[in-house]
């Protein structure tokens, strides 16, 4: 589904409030993410926003996810997903995503 230079943006804080981005390859993202797959991860999708111009999608989809299927619900944010349609398919291009904080809530639909 994504494009061989796919890559993935992480945005966030530091402890002292400052704005930090991280940007990875795909494999990377998967290497630092296996102890989300060991001790497992579920993830919902709470809302979508799609626009498409052309060949580009951006996808905007808020989230919720928990430990375990039916668990508390232990954060909440946004995915930025940019798409390329080639005529016959999509590609994930990139996708970038931020966390819920209390300085950063996220909005309800």
């Amino acid at each position: 589904m994504h494009l061989p230079s796919a890559k993935i943006w992480l945005i966030g804080e530091d402890k002292n409030g400052i704005a930090t981005v991280a940007p990875m390859s795909l494999k990377e993202y998967h290497d630092s993410s296996m102890n989300l797959v060991t001790n497992g991860f579920f993830e919902k999708e709470i809302s979508r926003k799609v626009e498409e111009f052309g060949h580009l999608t951006q996808v905007w989809s808020s989230y919720e996810w928990r430990s375990t299927a039916n668990g508390e619900v232990g954060g909440r944010g946004i995915n930025s997903i940019q798409l390329y349609n080639d005529g016959k398919r999509y590609w994930i291009m990139s996708w970038t995503f931020d966390s819920e904080r209390p300085n950063n809530p996220l909005k309800d639909d």
